[in-house]
């Protein structure tokens, strides 16, 4: 078993919902090294059949090498070779993890983690093949969420409520099974309280992955102006731009807001995300129910 000081972080949610912060937050540790989106169990996890057998090793090392962010590791194919067949286990994971693991030893890093879009949905594998592994499962207020997307106008919007509805809703789903599974093992994040209570949040995060706080590099300047890690100047979260990522735009229509708080409103309530669709119009309701088709059959095709 690995040790619980050297035991894989995974960070995975939905698009924009917080994962880079807290990954570049928890990089800024001295012991921690995470990387982004190889979405390596995604496309390579069980796709080449036993890997304890030389040509299916092969193929999907040499898969593994054409994926640019996977390169961006500066992988050694000879050494991960060399040290995969010296060990006992021959599987997707033992690969993965020689593959985070040189990184980290590269930059001087004793622990690796993944920041991956959705990894929630291979907990049951990570966790059997790292029984001490952590998962952060970032979640946003979907109406935040489904805010960000129609504010940028190439976007086409019929339909588009019901799915990030959709996707909500599900991501929230596999993240109650999966606390009910690894509840001690797997956490739930709210971006709201990172930015909002950074560091009562961080700190509950670094008992959660037992490492201590006080080596993450989480700057405050003055009270809650500005949130960033030390060693990544492209962050600087002030409290204007805190405010304008969890706020819902004018451009949002009542009608969205209407169908979000139906379809997902359990799910919200449970997590702090209190409704606030204000009564519609008679002229409201009816683009409403005439969008309504599109959006529910976006919504089914997510579920």
């Amino acid at each position: 078993m690995i040790p619980m000081g050297t035991a894989p972080i995974f960070i995975g949610g939905l698009a924009r919902s917080g994962k880079t912060l807290l990954r570049q937050l928890l990089s800024s540790h001295p012991n921690i090294l995470m990387t982004r989106r190889t979405y390596i169990w995604r496309h390579f996890f069980d796709r080449f059949g036993n890997l304890a057998e030389e040509k299916n090793f092969e193929r999907c090392l040499s898969a593994m090498m054409q994926r640019e962010s996977i390169r961006l590791l500066m992988p050694e194919p000879d050494r991960i070779r060399r040290e995969f067949w010296q060990s006992d286990e021959q599987t997707y994971a033992r690969l993965f993890s020689l593959l985070h693991e040189h990184y980290a030893q590269r930059l001087g890093k004793t622990r690796w983690g993944e920041q991956e879009g959705s990894i929630e949905q291979y907990a049951a594998q990570i966790f059997g093949a790292y029984p001490n592994a952590r998962m952060i499962h970032m979640i946003r207020d979907p109406r935040s969420l489904y805010s960000d997307e129609v504010k940028l106008p190439s976007r086409k919007r019929l339909g588009k409520v019901g799915s990030i509805t959709g996707e909500w809703v599900t991501s929230l789903r596999f993240a109650e099974k999966n606390l009910e599974r690894f509840r001690d093992k797997y956490k739930l994040v709210r971006i709201e309280d990172l930015l909002n209570q950074p560091e009562e949040t961080m700190s509950e995060t670094s008992d959660f992955i037992n490492e201590d706080v006080s080596q993450i590099k989480l700057i405050l300047d003055g009270a809650g102006d500005k949130i960033s890690a030390e060693n990544d100047e492209t962050m600087g979260w002030t409290k204007e731009r805190v405010h304008e990522y969890l706020s819902i735009s004018e451009v949002v229509s009542p009608e969205d807001l209407v169908f979000i708080e139906n379809y997902a409103g359990e799910w919200m309530l449970e997590h702090g995300y209190l409704k606030a669709a204000k009564p519609m119009s008679l002229n409201q309701y009816v683009l409403y129910y005439f969008r309504l088709p599109a959006n529910f059959m976006r919504l089914k095709k997510v579920f």
